[in-house]
Parts: C-alpha cells; structure tokens; sequence
C-alpha cells in the first residue's frame, strides 16, 4: 500500500469560485485552482496517493488527472507541512 496523506491539525480552507484558499498560523495564504482543489479535496486520510489517482480519474471531470500530477501535489503540500504522509 502506498503512502496515505493527511491534512496536518491547524490546515484551514475556504472554497472560492476559482479553486480554494488553504491557510494556517504557519504559513501564506495559498491559492488552489480548481484542479489542484480537487485533488485537495480527495486527500482524506484513508486513500493512498495512488487511490486518490484512480478515484480522481473515476469522476466526471473534464481535467486529466495524471498519477505524476497528484503525487507531485501531495509533495509539495507536504513540504508545506500542510499534509504528513503515513
């Protein structure tokens, strides 16, 4: 199994018409485009990297969401200590 992210405690986001605002006590607010938000949104501490690929690809979006894509999210996220990887 791969990788599970989790969003950290203190990680607050507010859904905008563009994608969303993430923000903590810690770090700049942060903007996410609409993709990028979508995969946000699939990160609920159950799904594997590799599942939030597939469950992505499974709805009905008209974006093309690659595994390279989510992966190279969830480690920039992670970097930003907004998600931990279990």
């Amino acid at each position: 199994m791969g990788q599970i992210p989790v969003v950290r405690p203190g990680v607050r986001v507010r859904q905008e018409q563009f994608g969303a605002l993430v923000f903590t006590n810690r770090t700049p607010i942060l903007s996410l485009n609409t993709d990028s938000y979508l995969i946000w949104s699939a990160i609920d501490g159950h799904r594997s990297i590799e599942d939030i690929c597939k469950f992505l690809q499974n709805q009905n979006t008209d974006i093309d969401i690659s595994l390279a894509t989510v992966q190279e999210f969830i480690h920039v996220c992670d970097e930003l200590s907004l998600v931990e990887l279990n």
